[in-house]
């Protein structure tokens, strides 16, 4: 009986029709990439690339080049993603090409 009163307050009767009460969208704490760093990169570089966006790698070398890295986050997957994307469109020169883990 409590359940069904729980349930149906989440839901609200709007024009013949049920509208769900839905929660915000959750946050992440991370987003791991497969990234593929241009061979020219230093160790010096690499360095200040991971500190600068608070990141560490966490897997690789898979096929000798790709590794997999993890960036802190703190906001929706589709946000972080697409965050994360923009910093490194702007380290070309670091980053050579990358997909996010999952895809």
């Amino acid at each position: 009986m409590l359940q069904a009163g729980v349930i149906g307050s989440m839901l609200i009767k709007s024009d013949g029709g049920f509208i769900t009460a839905s929660a915000p969208p959750a946050k992440v704490e991370s987003v791991d990439f497969f990234v593929n760093f241009s061979p020219q990169t230093t160790a010096d570089e690499l360095t200040n690339f991971l500190r600068t966006n608070n990141a560490k790698i966490v897997g690789g070398p898979k096929g000798g080049v790709t590794y997999q890295v993890r960036f802190d986050a703190n906001g929706t997957p589709k946000d972080e993603i697409a965050r994360l994307h923009k910093v490194m469109e702007q380290n070309r020169n670091i980053v050579r090409s990358e997909l996010e883990v999952g895809n």
